[in-house]
């Protein structure tokens, strides 16, 4: 299950890693007065509450100096489709903001907390470059990528200084370096404890003051653990799924929308990777993933045509 950023930073918040203030969520123009109220005195950012990267960019995070630029920015942002690199042309329709106050910001850094398959365990994942692509960054510049291997569902304090030392962020008083090494451990903490698959932020901020803030963040908790978070259960599982995805999900057939033209129907995970990188071979685009399963039955098959078709 994929987050909001709204929800995420919830959960940051009850593990003891710092967030900025903010008044909540607005669905509809009417709520927007008591958000602003919660948050506080102006200014406030407003962000768009949808499951991509580079909202900044495609004008999905905006800053309002009064209520009138507030209400102004709601009506803009709510209903319109947000296109970023990560969404692709289809983009993604804004169906929530976020009224968050806005921080000072004296640098930002990355931070991520990550399952490594090629190793079988957990890695915290740190970058002096906040605030832009991780992928990016690894590729044109590797050596900025700092790795920390996970053992005993903890980060260790040897671990963590030598994070702070390789950042930078070791200070002269004694007292802040601990804490933001405190910032480091619960990171780690949460990720353990929500049973998740990501916990991303970025950007990591350092504030005028010296402390760390998680700026944005994106957590996302495996589905086979749910069960055992009844906390998490305010929280919609299909919220960051596409309608075509939702129908899937509720049919119990694996489907992720892509942006090709060749529709794919498929038995079986692994068959369905080959197929879509002989298409990509041959120089096709596959419109999506899609695997019926084993043991579909003839409503399932059913259902996995129409959904393809409905792209």
């Amino acid at each position: 299950m994929k987050l909001l950023e709204i929800q995420a930073k919830k959960l940051l918040k009850i593990h003891s890693i710092p967030v900025p203030p903010n008044g909540g969520s607005v669905k509809k123009l009417p709520e927007l007065a008591a958000a602003l109220k919660r948050c506080g005195a102006a200014p406030w950012v407003l962000k768009a509450q949808v499951q991509t990267g580079g909202r900044g960019k495609a004008g999905g995070i905006k800053t309002a100096k009064n209520p009138a630029e507030a209400k102004m920015i709601v009506q803009e942002m709510l209903g319109m489709k947000l296109v970023t690199a990560q969404t692709g042309p289809s983009g993604m329709v804004v169906k929530e903001l976020m009224v968050e106050k806005p921080a000072k910001i004296s640098k930002e850094l990355y931070l991520s907390v990550v399952l490594d398959r090629k190793t079988a365990r957990a890695v915290l994942i740190a970058s002096r470059q906040g605030g832009m692509d991780i992928e990016q960054v690894a590729e044109t510049d590797p050596k900025a990528i700092l790795r920390f291997p996970i053992e005993g569902e903890r980060l260790e304090d040897f671990q963590a200084r030598d994070l702070l030392f390789r950042l930078g962020l070791v200070d002269p008083d004694p007292k802040i370096s601990k804490e933001r090494g405190a910032f480091f451990k619960n990171t780690v903490k949460a990720f353990f404890a929500l049973d998740a698959q990501m916990l991303e932020i970025n950007p990591l901020a350092v504030t005028d003051k010296g402390e760390l803030l998680a700026l944005d963040a994106k957590v996302t908790i495996d589905d086979n653990a749910l069960f055992r978070h009844p906390e998490l259960e305010e929280f919609d599982p299909l919220a960051s799924l596409t309608p075509a995805e939702r129908e899937a999900r509720k049919a119990g057939i694996s489907y992720i929308s892509l942006s090709g033209k060749i529709g794919c129907m498929v038995n079986g995970a692994g068959l369905a990777m080959a197929t879509m990188d002989i298409l990509k071979l041959h120089g096709g685009e596959p419109a999506n993933f899609l695997d019926v399963g084993g043991s579909a039955n003839v409503e399932q098959v059913a259902a996995a045509f129409k959904i393809i078709l409905s792209d």
